[in-house]
């Protein structure tokens, strides 16, 4: 693992594409911003099962998820990372799929505009 400095924001592509995983071990995120990223560049994500990480990345699937705060689990699962590159490669693969399917601007919309209907159907009829 190695630290980096800060990247511009239009240069974070590139640097997601330099690395095997990503480590977001936040402990409270509203949404899982860095995960999303991570995994729309097809990598896997290491992190704590806590609130934005776990919504939108799947334990096994899309990443490794260890209980909050339990240091020791995330770096075994960094271990099993850089010991199976396949494994790496699934876990990205997955991960991108799930972006493409559930977090893309195009359904973002869509699920705000299906809210605002169903609400304004639900005050329109009491």
């Amino acid at each position: 693992m190695r630290a980096l400095d800060p990247v511009d924001m239009m240069q974070m592509p590139g640097v997601y594409h330099g690395v095997d995983a990503v480590l977001v071990p936040t402990r409270y995120e509203a949404f899982g911003y860095v995960a999303v990223e991570a995994m729309a560049c097809g990598l896997p994500v290491l992190g704590f099962d806590s609130t934005g990480t776990s919504e939108v990345c799947v334990h096994g699937q899309t990443g490794l998820l260890a209980k909050m705060d339990d240091i020791a689990q995330l770096a075994e699962y960094a271990r099993m990372l850089a010991a199976d590159p396949a494994l790496c490669e699934r876990m990205g693969e997955a991960g991108r799929t799930r972006v493409e399917a559930c977090f893309t601007e195009a359904r973002a919309i869509a699920s705000y505009d299906a809210l605002y209907r169903e609400l304004t159907e639900v005050q329109r009829h009491g």
